[in-house]
This record gives structure tokens, sequence and C-alpha cells, in this order.
């Protein structure tokens, strides 16, 4: 309704109707671009509003649940102790939504697995992990097909990776068994120690207990290359330029990840 007033004021069509459902006509899309620049500015307006009214300045970073999880508070914690007139705003989504929130304006920094190209942004590899299998009891390889996978809800980047590792062990027509979803990572690890099934899981899922009472084994495709994982910081390169805390924030975590380059100490 909302779409036909909008029609009707600007005389236009905005959109139309196919077969396969509703398309942006060419201005509707010239409209939805325009939408998009004008919430990145609203935004921008208010942030600049909410500086001007206090001390603190604003950050809004958008990270992976996991990294969220496992690596963002201490992060934080970190840099507000050098930075206390600074304020994080955080939001938490898989990396295609971030890609998406960057491109927008809804948030102004993102962690993300992928390593994504934004016209205008810069990335940074902050580290890389293995994926691993993982099993209460050691599993050989070419038994996998034979035994049930525990799966869970995750970034679909990672479910990318997990089966381009399958294809590459198995090929394209041995699809391998999925016995159990779950909702997250961690109750797939909890299934898995109850001997349940077999799960593929980054490496720093596992806690120190999980490390000692499970068999685990570093994925490897067919020339013997570990299977890894990296998380990108993604910024925008004007920003960091003309805006203080951004600049302070980017600064703060290219000194704070080097020292967590291997997957061996906490990230």
């Amino acid at each position: 309704k909302r779409i036909h007033v909008l029609e009707d004021e600007l005389q236009t069509r905005i959109i139309v109707r196919t077969k396969n459902g509703i398309e942006f006509t060419s201005t509707g899309e010239f409209l939805y671009q325009y939408a998009v620049e004008m919430t990145a500015r609203f935004q921008e307006l208010k942030d600049s509003l909410h500086e001007m009214q206090d001390t603190r300045y604003v950050l809004r970073i958008g990270v992976t649940p996991a990294f969220s999880q496992f690596v963002l508070p201490n992060v934080l914690k970190n840099f507000s102790l050098l930075n206390t007139n600074v304020y994080p705003i955080v939001r938490s989504g898989y990396s295609c939504y971030i890609f998406e929130w960057l491109k927008t304006g809804e948030i102004q920094l993102g962690f993300l697995r992928n390593d994504c190209s934004i016209e205008g942004y810069e990335n940074y590899c902050i580290g890389s992990i293995p994926l691993c299998l993982i099993s209460k009891n050691a599993i050989e390889i070419h038994d996998l097909p034979m035994s049930l996978r525990i799966a869970y809800d995750t970034d679909p980047s990672l479910l990318r990776q997990i089966d381009y590792w399958e294809k590459n062990i198995f090929g394209q027509a041995n699809k391998l068994k999925v016995g159990m979803h779950v909702s997250d990572g961690q109750t797939c690890i909890r299934m898995v120690s109850q001997g349940m099934g077999y799960a593929i899981v980054p490496y720093y899922f596992l806690s120190h207990q999980a490390i000692e009472s499970l068999w685990i084994n570093l994925l490897k495709d067919n020339s013997g290359h570990t299977i890894m994982r990296s998380t990108y910081f993604i910024y925008n390169q004007h920003e960091y330029l003309t805006s203080k805390p951004i600049n302070l924030f980017i600064n703060f975590i290219k000194e704070y990840f080097p020292s967590y380059s291997n997957w061996n100490n906490t990230f």
C-alpha cells in the first residue's frame, strides 16, 4: 500500500510483478539506492548530533556470533580501558548480513569471515584458525560416509567451506549423512561428547575440557593442506582518515591482533 502511495506521489512505477515475484523498475532501483544513501547519511547525522551533545564518541560495530562470543568481549574491554570516551554499539549477525550493513551505513566497522570487497573499504586479516573433525572416539576419514554427522546453524560461509572439503575428499556424488541438526556449535560439541556422532567445527569452538576429552583431527584437503578459516576486519578508508574514534579503534585492532595470528593462542 505504501508503495502505491509513493508511486502516485512520484507519478512513476517503482515495482512490477513478474513470474518470479516482484522486481524494481529502473526508476525503483534508482530510488532504492537513493534511500540507502540517505539512510546512511541520516545515521551519520545522528552520530554527529550525539557526539555534539555528549563527550563520548559512538562506534557502530558488526560482528559474527562466534566472534562476539569468543573474542570481542576481551577486545572491547582492553580498548575501553584506553579510550573511556568511546562508546561501542555492537550488532551481531552472519558475515553476509555484516556485508550488507556496511554497504547501507548501519555499521561503521565489521568483523567477518569473508574476504569481501567493497569500494572504498579496506580489509585486514586478523587471524586464521583450522577447521577440525571431532568425535568421541577416533574415526577414519573413509568411514565418514557410513557415520552420522551432527550439523548446527552457522554462518553460510562456513557451510560453503565444509561443502568444498566434502566434495574435494569424497567427490560430487557422495554426500555425508547428517543425523542431527542443532541450534549452535556448543550444543553440537556436547552432542559429540555424548557419542551421538561426529562434527566439523572451527578450533576455537573447543574448550580446554573438549580438547582433553574428544578425538580431534585437523581437516585437510586432498593435497594435505589444512582447511583454514580467516577473520577479516573491514573499515572505510575515508572514515579512517576523518573520524577520530574510528581511527583510534582501527589502530588499536592492528596493534592488538598480530600476537593472535597463531591459532594456538586465544584466537
